[in-house]
């Protein structure tokens, strides 16, 4: 009977072996599980924030430029109203000067003038205005002080057209068609 016995003893001991085993082994994955899994979640959040502020900084990069821009145009002080010159006509043997007079205005305002062109046809006729299409590339708000500059000519009479263009580099081009006064023949 001890030969049976000791088969018990082996067999229920051998078992027993077994259950804390596994449950040795089950309590270390449980441990490892406890300790593991918020880290885990936590290296989890840190990627998710890490990747919002990078989002958030490309945006930033993205958009401090236009920022930039628009807090340097609040800035400026734009002035309301249009300089009051007095009048004049100018003389038909002077209308040659004009081209030098537009490119040395284009140079003050930064712009680059493309030329002009003057209606030949109306100087033929006993007018006192003629029109004159004006041609730019520039900046915007550079264009905006090329017409208030415009304006304070003496001979200047009115603005009858403005185009404005941009092409694939977003470089803006500018048509204006003024009007000017000129002596009558």
């Amino acid at each position: 009977m001890p030969a049976n016995r000791d088969t018990n003893f082996i067999k229920r001991s051998s078992s027993l072996a077994l259950v804390f085993i596994i449950s040795g082994f089950a309590l270390i994955v449980l441990i490892s599980v406890g300790l593991l899994l918020p880290q885990y979640i936590g290296i989890k959040k840190l990627e998710e924030t890490s990747l919002n502020k990078m989002i958030s900084l490309e945006h930033q990069r993205t958009l401090f430029p236009i920022y930039a821009k628009a807090e340097n145009i609040v800035r400026q002080n734009f002035e309301t109203h249009l300089p009051s010159v007095e009048r004049k006509t100018l003389k038909r043997d002077k209308i040659t000067s004009l081209t030098k007079i537009f490119k040395q205005m284009a140079i003050k305002h930064q712009l680059i003038f493309s030329g002009n062109s003057l209606d030949i046809a109306r100087l033929n006729e006993a007018t006192d205005q003629i029109s004159i299409e004006l041609s730019l590339t520039g900046d915007l708000l550079n264009f905006r002080g090329y017409l208030i500059s415009l304006v304070e000519l003496e001979f200047f009479n009115r603005i009858e057209r403005i185009k404005i263009f941009a092409d694939q580099n977003n470089t803006k081009k500018f048509i204006a068609k003024i009007n000017i006064n000129i002596d009558k023949r």
